[in-house]
């Protein structure tokens, strides 16, 4: 049952209905160009599939929690496995509607760094495809390829929507605002340290204290997703509204903002 569940739900983040419907431009064997975005959906899909499976193991896990939990009042517990349970159903029913217990905190954040992560990946093999076509001076399935990562982009809204009550217009908006903000910046991190992280208009990152160079990405007009390909770890890093300092958001910490912070060094 579950695995039906699932594969309703993931039709929304995977777009499978419109944006991966239409064939690849020059779609033979021999186009490898073409092979290359194919590869890219598939893992794009095999990524969500992964993220959806774990958020919905989290809430069998949290519902175990809170059964086993006798330190909790009666009529508190209840409740509690009550409102888990709804979100689970309207979760199966729709993957734009997000759990909002305080239980499931961690397991969403962990689900919204990584379909981020993945999307953001797919879109890059998109333009890239299209960048590839064009050096053929194949301009009908270039403007093909760019017309299904525009679709791709509108429907994957929703996703960063159900997280907040601003209109897509201002999502989209907030997005490019801190990733301009940003791009080509270096920050003292953590604060008072001699180490400092540099964000890079291509989306990569530099990290003076380590030979990790995680890649960036804006979610909203306030947050970060940083990803980690060595180790496979993500970091959310939330910026202050005059983007002169930033807190990062520890993904496994139920209480959310850490102690770990940075100031921007380049300029002000």
């Amino acid at each position: 049952m579950i695995r039906v569940q699932l594969a309703m739900l993931i039709a929304f983040i995977l777009c499978l209905s419109g944006v991966f419907a239409q064939d690849d431009p020059k779609s033979d064997a021999n186009d490898l160009i073409s092979a290359e975005l194919k590869r890219a959906k598939e893992e794009f899909q095999s990524g969500a599939e992964k993220a959806n499976e774990k958020l919905l193991t989290a809430f069998s896990l949290e519902q175990k929690k809170l059964e086993q939990n006798t330190k909790l009042k009666v009529d508190q517990q209840i409740k509690l496995i009550e409102q888990l349970s709804e979100e689970l159903k309207a979760f199966e029913a729709d993957t734009t509607r997000l759990p909002t217990s305080s239980v499931m905190k961690s397991a969403l954040n962990e689900y919204l760094t990584k379909t981020t992560v993945v999307k953001k990946k797919c879109e890059e093999a998109f333009s890239k495809t299209a960048e590839n076509y064009r050096s053929k001076k194949d301009f009908a399935a270039a403007k093909s390829v760019l017309a299904e990562l525009e679709a791709f982009k509108a429907n994957s809204l929703s996703l960063a929507l159900a997280t907040t009550n601003d209109p897509p217009s201002k999502l989209i908006v907030g997005r490019e605002s801190l990733t301009r903000a940003i791009a080509n910046t270096k920050w003292s991190y953590p604060e008072g340290s001699p180490n400092t992280l540099t964000f890079k208009a291509d989306g990569t990152t530099t990290l003076s204290s380590s030979d990790a160079k995680p890649t960036w990405a804006a979610f909203d007009e306030n947050r970060v997703i940083m990803h980690f390909p060595a180790s496979n770890d993500y970091d959310i890093l939330v910026f202050s509204a005059d983007r002169k300092s930033v807190a990062q958001d520890w993904l496994g910490k139920p209480s959310g903002r850490s102690n770990v912070k940075g100031q921007r060094v380049d300029k002000k």
